[in-house]
Formats: structure tokens, sequence, C-alpha cells
């Protein structure tokens, strides 16, 4: 079943819709998210499929301007913060009516969140402008404080009508119902009228886009789904998976694949 997943969109590259997730599919998961960056010859892979494919896409939960500036290559669709926002080919950003109605509600809660973790040793905030993250990696004990950090989100996100999403020893504030990797995949599949699609992601925010690949299939189009291994990934994103890959160097390697013939 993957292999046959995987052939059939490398017979219909010339139209297909390649997409990956950033952090911990094309970047290794580091202790803090600004230290992350591609792996070596990512960059590379990428702008070589974007010249063999009909559209390439990276579907993240960082901002768009964060996700561009550490990967860089022009002629592909950068979607980032869950699909609120993207930079089509060309560099028009666009932020989504979800999007737009959530600065508010974000910016008030701020303040809060920051004293929160404050009092939690090794939780690290991220401002993302439209989320919130919540790290808690650097803690002496991640169990105990991932617990305590999780409480404090769900405890915002009550009071102040938002959502929480989870990740890998993070815990987000989000706008309620924004959070959906599979909505931009399913725009891009219309926009770009997709004879194929793939998408490798490793974490919980990716089971979203594996919905979206399922949708698309029904349709009759071919997709594969790619689980990037790890020990702190979802053990659903590898049930759902077509093919599973060993860590960020799988998945680069797995998008090498196409090209080579």
């Amino acid at each position: 079943m993957g292999a046959a997943a995987l052939e059939a969109v490398r017979e219909r590259l010339a139209c297909a819709l390649v997409c990956a997730d950033f952090d911990g599919t094309l970047a290794q998961i580091v202790d803090h998210p600004s230290g992350a960056v591609p792996l070596p010859g990512a960059v590379e892979t990428l702008s070589m499929l974007a010249r063999r494919c009909r559209c390439v896409a990276m579907v993240s939960g960082r901002p768009v301007a964060d996700l561009f500036e550490r990967v860089g290559v022009e002629g592909i669709v950068y979607t980032g913060l869950y699909g609120m926002e993207t930079r089509e080919v060309g560099g028009c950003i666009t932020i989504s009516p979800e999007g737009q109605a959530a600065a508010a509600a974000i910016h008030s809660v701020r303040k809060e969140l920051e004293a929160a973790l404050a009092r939690e040793p090794g939780a690290v905030l991220e401002d993302k402008g439209l989320t919130l993250a919540a790290h808690f990696r650097l803690a002496p004990d991640p169990g105990s404080a991932g617990e305590r950090v999780r409480q404090v989100v769900a405890d915002l996100a009550l009071r102040h009508g938002l959502a929480v999403a989870g990740g890998r020893m993070v815990w987000e504030l989000v706008p309620a119902g924004a959070v959906d990797k599979g909505r931009p995949i399913l725009r891009l599949v219309e926009a770009e009228d997709a004879g194929a699609v793939l998408f490798a992601g490793d974490d919980v925010g990716d089971q979203a886009a594996f919905r979206a690949l399922d949708e698309i299939a029904a349709r009759g189009i071919p997709t594969c789904k790619v689980a990037v291994s790890s020990t702190e990934g979802p053990p659903d994103l590898l049930e759902a998976a077509d093919i599973v890959v060993d860590g960020p160097q799988g998945a680069l390697e797995l998008l090498r694949s196409l090209i080579v013939s």
C-alpha cells in the first residue's frame, strides 16, 4: 500500500501537490524554536521539487514570515499558523478571517500567560502573533511541567473563548476552530487542479492534513500520507500513514526519491 501510494504520486509528479511540515519533518526538533534550521540539502530538494511539481507547499504552525526566513525557497507556497497565514508564490501574504479575528483575543491573554510561565522553570513562551505557544521541553521534569502548563493554557482558553492545541512538548493557545492544516491543502488542490497529493508530517496538528488527504483520495485523486516517526509523535499519525519514515532525514530522503529517476 505504501509503496503503491508513493509511486502513484511519482507517476503524476508534474501535476502533483507536494506538502510538508517544517519542525520535526524537514528540521530537527531543538530546545528552542528559534534554533530550528532546515536539514542540509532540504532547501535544494524543495527547490528541485518546485521545478518538477505543480505546486510545493510548506504547511506549518510557524508564522509565515518566520517560516520563509528559515527556508527561503522562492516558487513555493508557505502556509503558517495552521492555515491562518499564507504566502503565495510571488510573496503576497494573506491572513484568514479566523486569524484576523484572533489577534485581539490572543494579545489580551499574552501577559497573563507570560506571568504564569515565569513561575514554571524551563517553560518558554513563543508569541506567534495569532497564537501563543507554551513550550516545556527545557523543564527539569517535562512530564509534570507539561500537565501544569496544560492546566494554565486550558484555563485561559476557557475564560477567553480560545482553544488549546497540543504538540511535541508544547501547549498552544489558538483561535477556536482555526487550527486545521487540512484546509490549506484542500484549497491548494482546488487552486492548482492537483492530480496527486503528498503530505509529510510528524505531530498532532498533522492529523488534520491526513484527514484532508483521505477526503481528496475519496474523489479519486492519488494521495500519499507520510508520517515522520519520533519518540514523541502521536501513535495515531503512524497508524493512519501510508508510509512511515525514520525522522526528518527519512522524510528528506523520501522527497529526494521523487526527483531521482
